[in-house]
This record gives structure tokens, C-alpha cells and sequence, in this order.
């Protein structure tokens, strides 16, 4: 300006440039709140200043950011940018990653003053995975709830709680033995994203397992070792066999046993049991309760059965569970044929002699020392005498009642005495059989004629006796014997018999008291006769 000269004022013009970039600043700040693992919703701009705070227009240059201030372990993703044109370097997909709280990022390049961001309050991301807060308790029952019930956190990628509520948390079973099953196996989460479990048990064989928590979407995690043991007794079943025999009076040779198990199937230890015989008479040991073994048996030291033959029964009882009680039987079996206790009897008690026809029937009955019938005993008959006869046959087996039957008979006329063995032990009484003889049906002559002198008695007497068809004496004989020279000797064979010629027999024998013969001779015989039966001739004698 030169006061009013023409022209005056004169104006000059320039332009002023920024000068070399010295540091950077925020044209935008980056979100001051955000999700962990979830871009910032306000991505940052930096923009490049010179050390005057001139924008500077440059681009190529790589900004880079790390993490200034915050809670360690956390990352960055898409942490760097580079400027354009005109000196700004915008970023698309910054994220932070890492536990949740206060944050301040640098933003930085080299050689330049780097510029840090305000707080930034880092939350929780999207849930990402479960967390175990509380494990399930290392030690169950099979059916039985865990004591300790598991409690499922949902977490993000990086391990912050995720408060979310309505995620279904499934537990499944991940090791352990085949056939397993879970109760109460989901739980769903409340407002801190936390599902607590309530009765959850397994239910299975006994052993080593792991349980997997899981939900859609998101990384399941895995329990560590649950050692699985029985659950309460649930049912009682036989051990040994249920049905066996024994000798009357003696034990069985399997004493029974039980087996309890819990619901699962696995045997369950300490469980009471009680047996008792409720028929049959027998007695068992212990009569007192009996525990259930690791293997989960229980078994009586002894089963003695009664000493009657026939059904025997037993219980083994244990409370109320399902099977019990478990009933066993045996069948007592008659024991040895006792010598005592065995019969033998015969009827009728008098027979005739005979080859059959005429029978005492004999009866063994064969029994144990408790006095119960024995079959299948061998039996042997025998008898005092001779000329016994048993039919069908000496021996055999005894029925289904212990008897054996057989018919005796003989042809010699005497009092017998019948004797008998089972399974080679005498019996002790024996029976008695008169066998007496059979009709007379021929004379035989007892008493033969001697020499002697003519007209003297013939002595000793001259006796006739009546036998049956088997040589018995017929006894029961009374008729008349009557008596005659058979071979007359004498010389003109004119010889005459004197004396009493006809006698009635006493008990089958005729006696001829005063015989004579009035003439002399040599080879005289004499002849009986009686009616019905055979004649009878002498041997022969002389008369002097």
C-alpha cells in the first residue's frame, strides 16, 4: 500500500504447503466399546500430519497397530492400514481378540509420532465354545444323580463368559464301556450363559468314563474321569442251580447261592440275604443273614434236606428286591436199604409141595434208615432147605414203592425160613414157610420084612408109608393100607399070610404089627395097596 497512488494497494498471493509428515492423528477415533473377536463398529481413520498439524498428502505409508494398554494375551486382526492420496489410512476389519476390560491402541509407522486411541472397554464376543465350571464329581453310582452336579459356562473364542440365556446344553457320554445310558442329560442356560445340570447320572457297567457337554454351534467340552461304581441293589437272581436231589438226611452238593445287581446289571456288595428252608423239613447254615461278596454273591455253607423222601424247599430273601425271594428245590432220594428198617413177609405162611401150583407170595419191602421206600434196590431171595423154588426169578429190583414180590414154592415138605438181601445188605427179619406135602399117591415100604421062622411075627414091624408125588411123607393120610404076600416062597406056593391084612395109616404111615407066614421058603415078597394109590412091593426075605 502506497496511500493513493493509483494502484495501490497491490496484492500478492502464496501458497503455503505442509511440511514433511511428523505424526499421526485420528481424523476417527476407533469404537470406545466392543465385542471381543467382532470388528469395530467404528472402524479408525489416521490421518498424517506434519509437526505443525498440517494434513500432509502422502500416501504408501503403512500404518500399523498394536495393542497399548489392556489385560496380556490379547491379538489383533486386520491391524494395518496404508495411507492414500491424501495422507489417510483407513481401516476396514480391526479387531481385538482377548479378555474382556480396558484397551488402548497405538497407531503407528515408522518414523513417525504414533497416535493412541482412547479407552476402549473391550466385552465379551458371540459365544464360541462351553467351559466346565464346575466339573461333575469324579466318583458315582451307576442311576444314581452325581453329587456333584456339573454347571456349563458359554464362552467366547478367547474365554470370556458369554451372558446368554436359552442355549440347550447336552451332556453324551464320551469314553467308557459299551451299553451306558445318561439321565437328565440337558440343561439350558440363564442370563449369565451359565446351565446348571440337575440329577445327572449314568447308568451302566462299572468303570472308567468322560462325559462331552455340546451345544449347535459351538465347541463342546469334555469332562474329566468319572469312576462309575454299582448303584443301590435292584434285583436278586439265583447263582448256582435251582433244582437238584439229594440222599435224604445229607446235603446237596451245590449249596445254593444268589447274585444281586443293581439296576445296570453290575453285582452289587453287602446286600443282606436270608435262607431258610420252608419245606421239606432240612435245616441250612447259616441261619442268620448272609452279606453279598465284590462279586455280589451270597450263598448258604449248607442245605441238609430232610429225612423224608420228596420235595424239599428253600428261600433266599433280600428285602424287596426285584426276584426276591429266589426259591431252590431238591428232591430227597431214599437213602442205603437200612437192615432194620426193611421187611420181608411171606403169605400165605402153609403151602403143599408142589413144582408151582401151589404158592406163598413173598414181599420185600425195602427201606432207608428213615424209613422211606427205596426203589431200584437189587434184592436176592433165598431159602432154608431144599427143593425151593422162586418165581419168576431169586432176584430183582424193587418198584417205584420199594417192593419186590415173588412167589416161592417147593417140593420138599418142611419148614422153611426165606432170607433176603438189598443191594447186598442182609435184611433183618425173614419170613417163615411150612411147606407141607401133597396128597398121597404112592406107598413105599419104610419098614422092610425080615427073615424070621414060620408062624413067628415078623419083626420089627413091617411099616407102609403114603409119599406124595415129590417123596414127602403124606401126612395128612388116614386111610387103609391093606397087605398081601406078593412072591409067595414056599414050596407048593400055598404059604398064607396071617395077622391084621388091612391098617389105617397115622399121619401117613401104616404099621403092621403081627405079620406071620405059616410056611417055609425063600424070596417071599410082600405087596401094599391102598386105594387110589400105587402098590408097593418088598424087597425080598426068607422064611425058615
Amino acid at each position: 500500500t502506497a496511500g493513493t497512488l493509483a494502484g495501490s494497494p497491490v496484492t500478492f498471493t502464496a501458497t503455503g504447503t505442509a511440511g514433511a509428515a511428523a505424526k499421526l492423528v485420528f481424523a476417527t477415533a476407533p469404537s470406545s466399546s466392543v465385542q471381543s473377536g467382532v470388528a469395530f463398529a467404528q472402524q479408525p481413520v489416521v490421518q498424517l500430519q506434519d509437526a505443525n498439524g498440517n494434513a500432509v498428502s502422502q500416501s504408501g505409508t503403512v500404518v500399523t497397530v498394536t495393542i497399548a494398554t489392556g489385560p496380556g494375551g490379547a491379538t489383533l486382526t486386520n491391524a494395518t492400514a496404508t495411507t492414500v492420496a491424501n495422507g489417510a489410512a483407513t481401516f476396514s476389519g480391526l479387531t481385538l481378540s482377548g479378555s474382556v476390560g480396558s484397551y488402548t491402541l497405538s497407531f503407528g509407522a515408522t518414523g513417525l509420532t504414533a497416535a493412541t486411541s482412547g479407552t476402549i472397554t473391550l466385552a465379551a464376543g458371540a459365544a464360541a465354545k462351553l467351559a466346565l465350571m464346575t466339573t461333575p464329581t469324579s466318583s458315582a453310582q451307576s442311576g444314581v444323580a452325581f453329587a456333584q452336579q456339573p454347571v456349563v459356562q458359554l464362552q467366547d473364542a478367547n474365554g470370556n463368559p458369554v451372558s446368554q440365556s436359552g442355549t440347550v446344553i447336552t451332556a453324551t457320554i464320551a469314553t467308557g464301556p459299551g451299553g451306558a445310558t445318561l439321565t437328565n442329560a440337558t440343561a439350558t442356560t440363564g442370563a449369565g450363559g451359565a446351565a446348571t445340570f440337575s440329577g445327572l447320572a449314568i447308568s451302566g457297567s462299572v468303570g472308567s468314563y468322560t462325559l462331552s457337554f455340546g451345544a449347535t454351534g459351538l465347541t463342546a467340552v469334555t469332562s474329566g474321569t468319572i469312576s462309575l461304581s454299582a448303584g443301590p441293589a435292584a434285583t436278586l437272581a439265583a447263582n448256582s442251580v435251582t433244582s437238584q436231589s439229594a440222599t435224604v438226611g445229607s446235603g446237596v452238593s451245590a449249596p445254593p447261592s444268589v447274585i444281586a445287581k443293581d439296576a445296570s446289571g453290575n453285582p452289587v456288595a453287602g446286600v443282606a440275604v436270608t435262607f431258610a428252608v420252608t419245606a421239606g423239613g432240612g435245616a441250612v447254615t447259616p441261619t442268620t443273614a448272609v452279606l453279598t461278596d465284590a462279586t455280589g454273591v451270597a450263598a448258604a455253607t449248607t442245605w441238609t434236606l430232610g429225612s423224608t423222601a420228596g420235595a424239599n424247599t428253600l428261600t433266599a430273601t433280600a428285602g424287596t428286591l426285584s426276584g426276591s425271594p429266589v426259591t431252590f428245590t431238591a428232591t430227597g432220594t431214599a437213602g442205603a436199604p437200612s437192615a432194620s428198617q426193611s421187611t420181608v413177609a411171606a403169605a400165605p405162611g402153609t403151602i403143599t409141595a408142589s413144582s408151582g401150583s401151589s404158592v406163598s407170595t413173598i414181599t420185600v419191602t425195602v427201606k432207608d434208615q428213615f424209613g422211606n421206600a427205596v426203589s431200584g434196590a437189587t434184592v436176592a431171595l433165598s431159602s432154608t432147605g431144599s427143593g425151593n423154588l422162586f418165581s419168576p426169578a431169586a432176584s430183582g429190583t424193587t418198584n417205584g414203592s420199594g417192593v419186590l414180590t415173588a412167589s416161592f414154592s417147593a417140593t420138599v415138605a418142611e419148614a422153611k425160613t426165606i432170607s433176603a438181601t438189598a443191594n447186598g445188605t442182609a435184611i433183618t427179619q425173614t419170613a417163615a414157610v411150612t411147606v407141607g406135602p401133597a396128597a398121597a399117591t404112592v406107598l413105599v415100604f419104610t419098614v422092610q420084612p425080615t427073615q424070621t421062622t414060620a408062624n413067628a411075627t415078623i419083626t420089627p414091624a413091617v411099616q407102609v408109608t403114603a409119599k406124595d408125588g415129590f417123596g414127602n411123607v403124606a401126612t395128612t393120610f388116614t386111610g387103609n393100607v391093606s397087605i398081601a404076600i406078593g412072591t409067595d416062597g414056599s414050596l407048593l406056593h400055598n404059604a398064607v399070610l396071617h395077622g391084621t391084612l388091612s391098617v389105617a395109616a397115622v399121619s401117613g404111615v401104616a404099621t403092621f404089627g403081627n405079620l406071620s407066614i405059616d410056611q417055609v421058603g425063600t424070596g417071599y415078597t410082600l405087596m401094599a395097596s391102598g386105594t387110589s394109590l400105587t402098590s408097593a412091593t418088598s424087597q425080598a426075605f426068607n422064611i425058615l
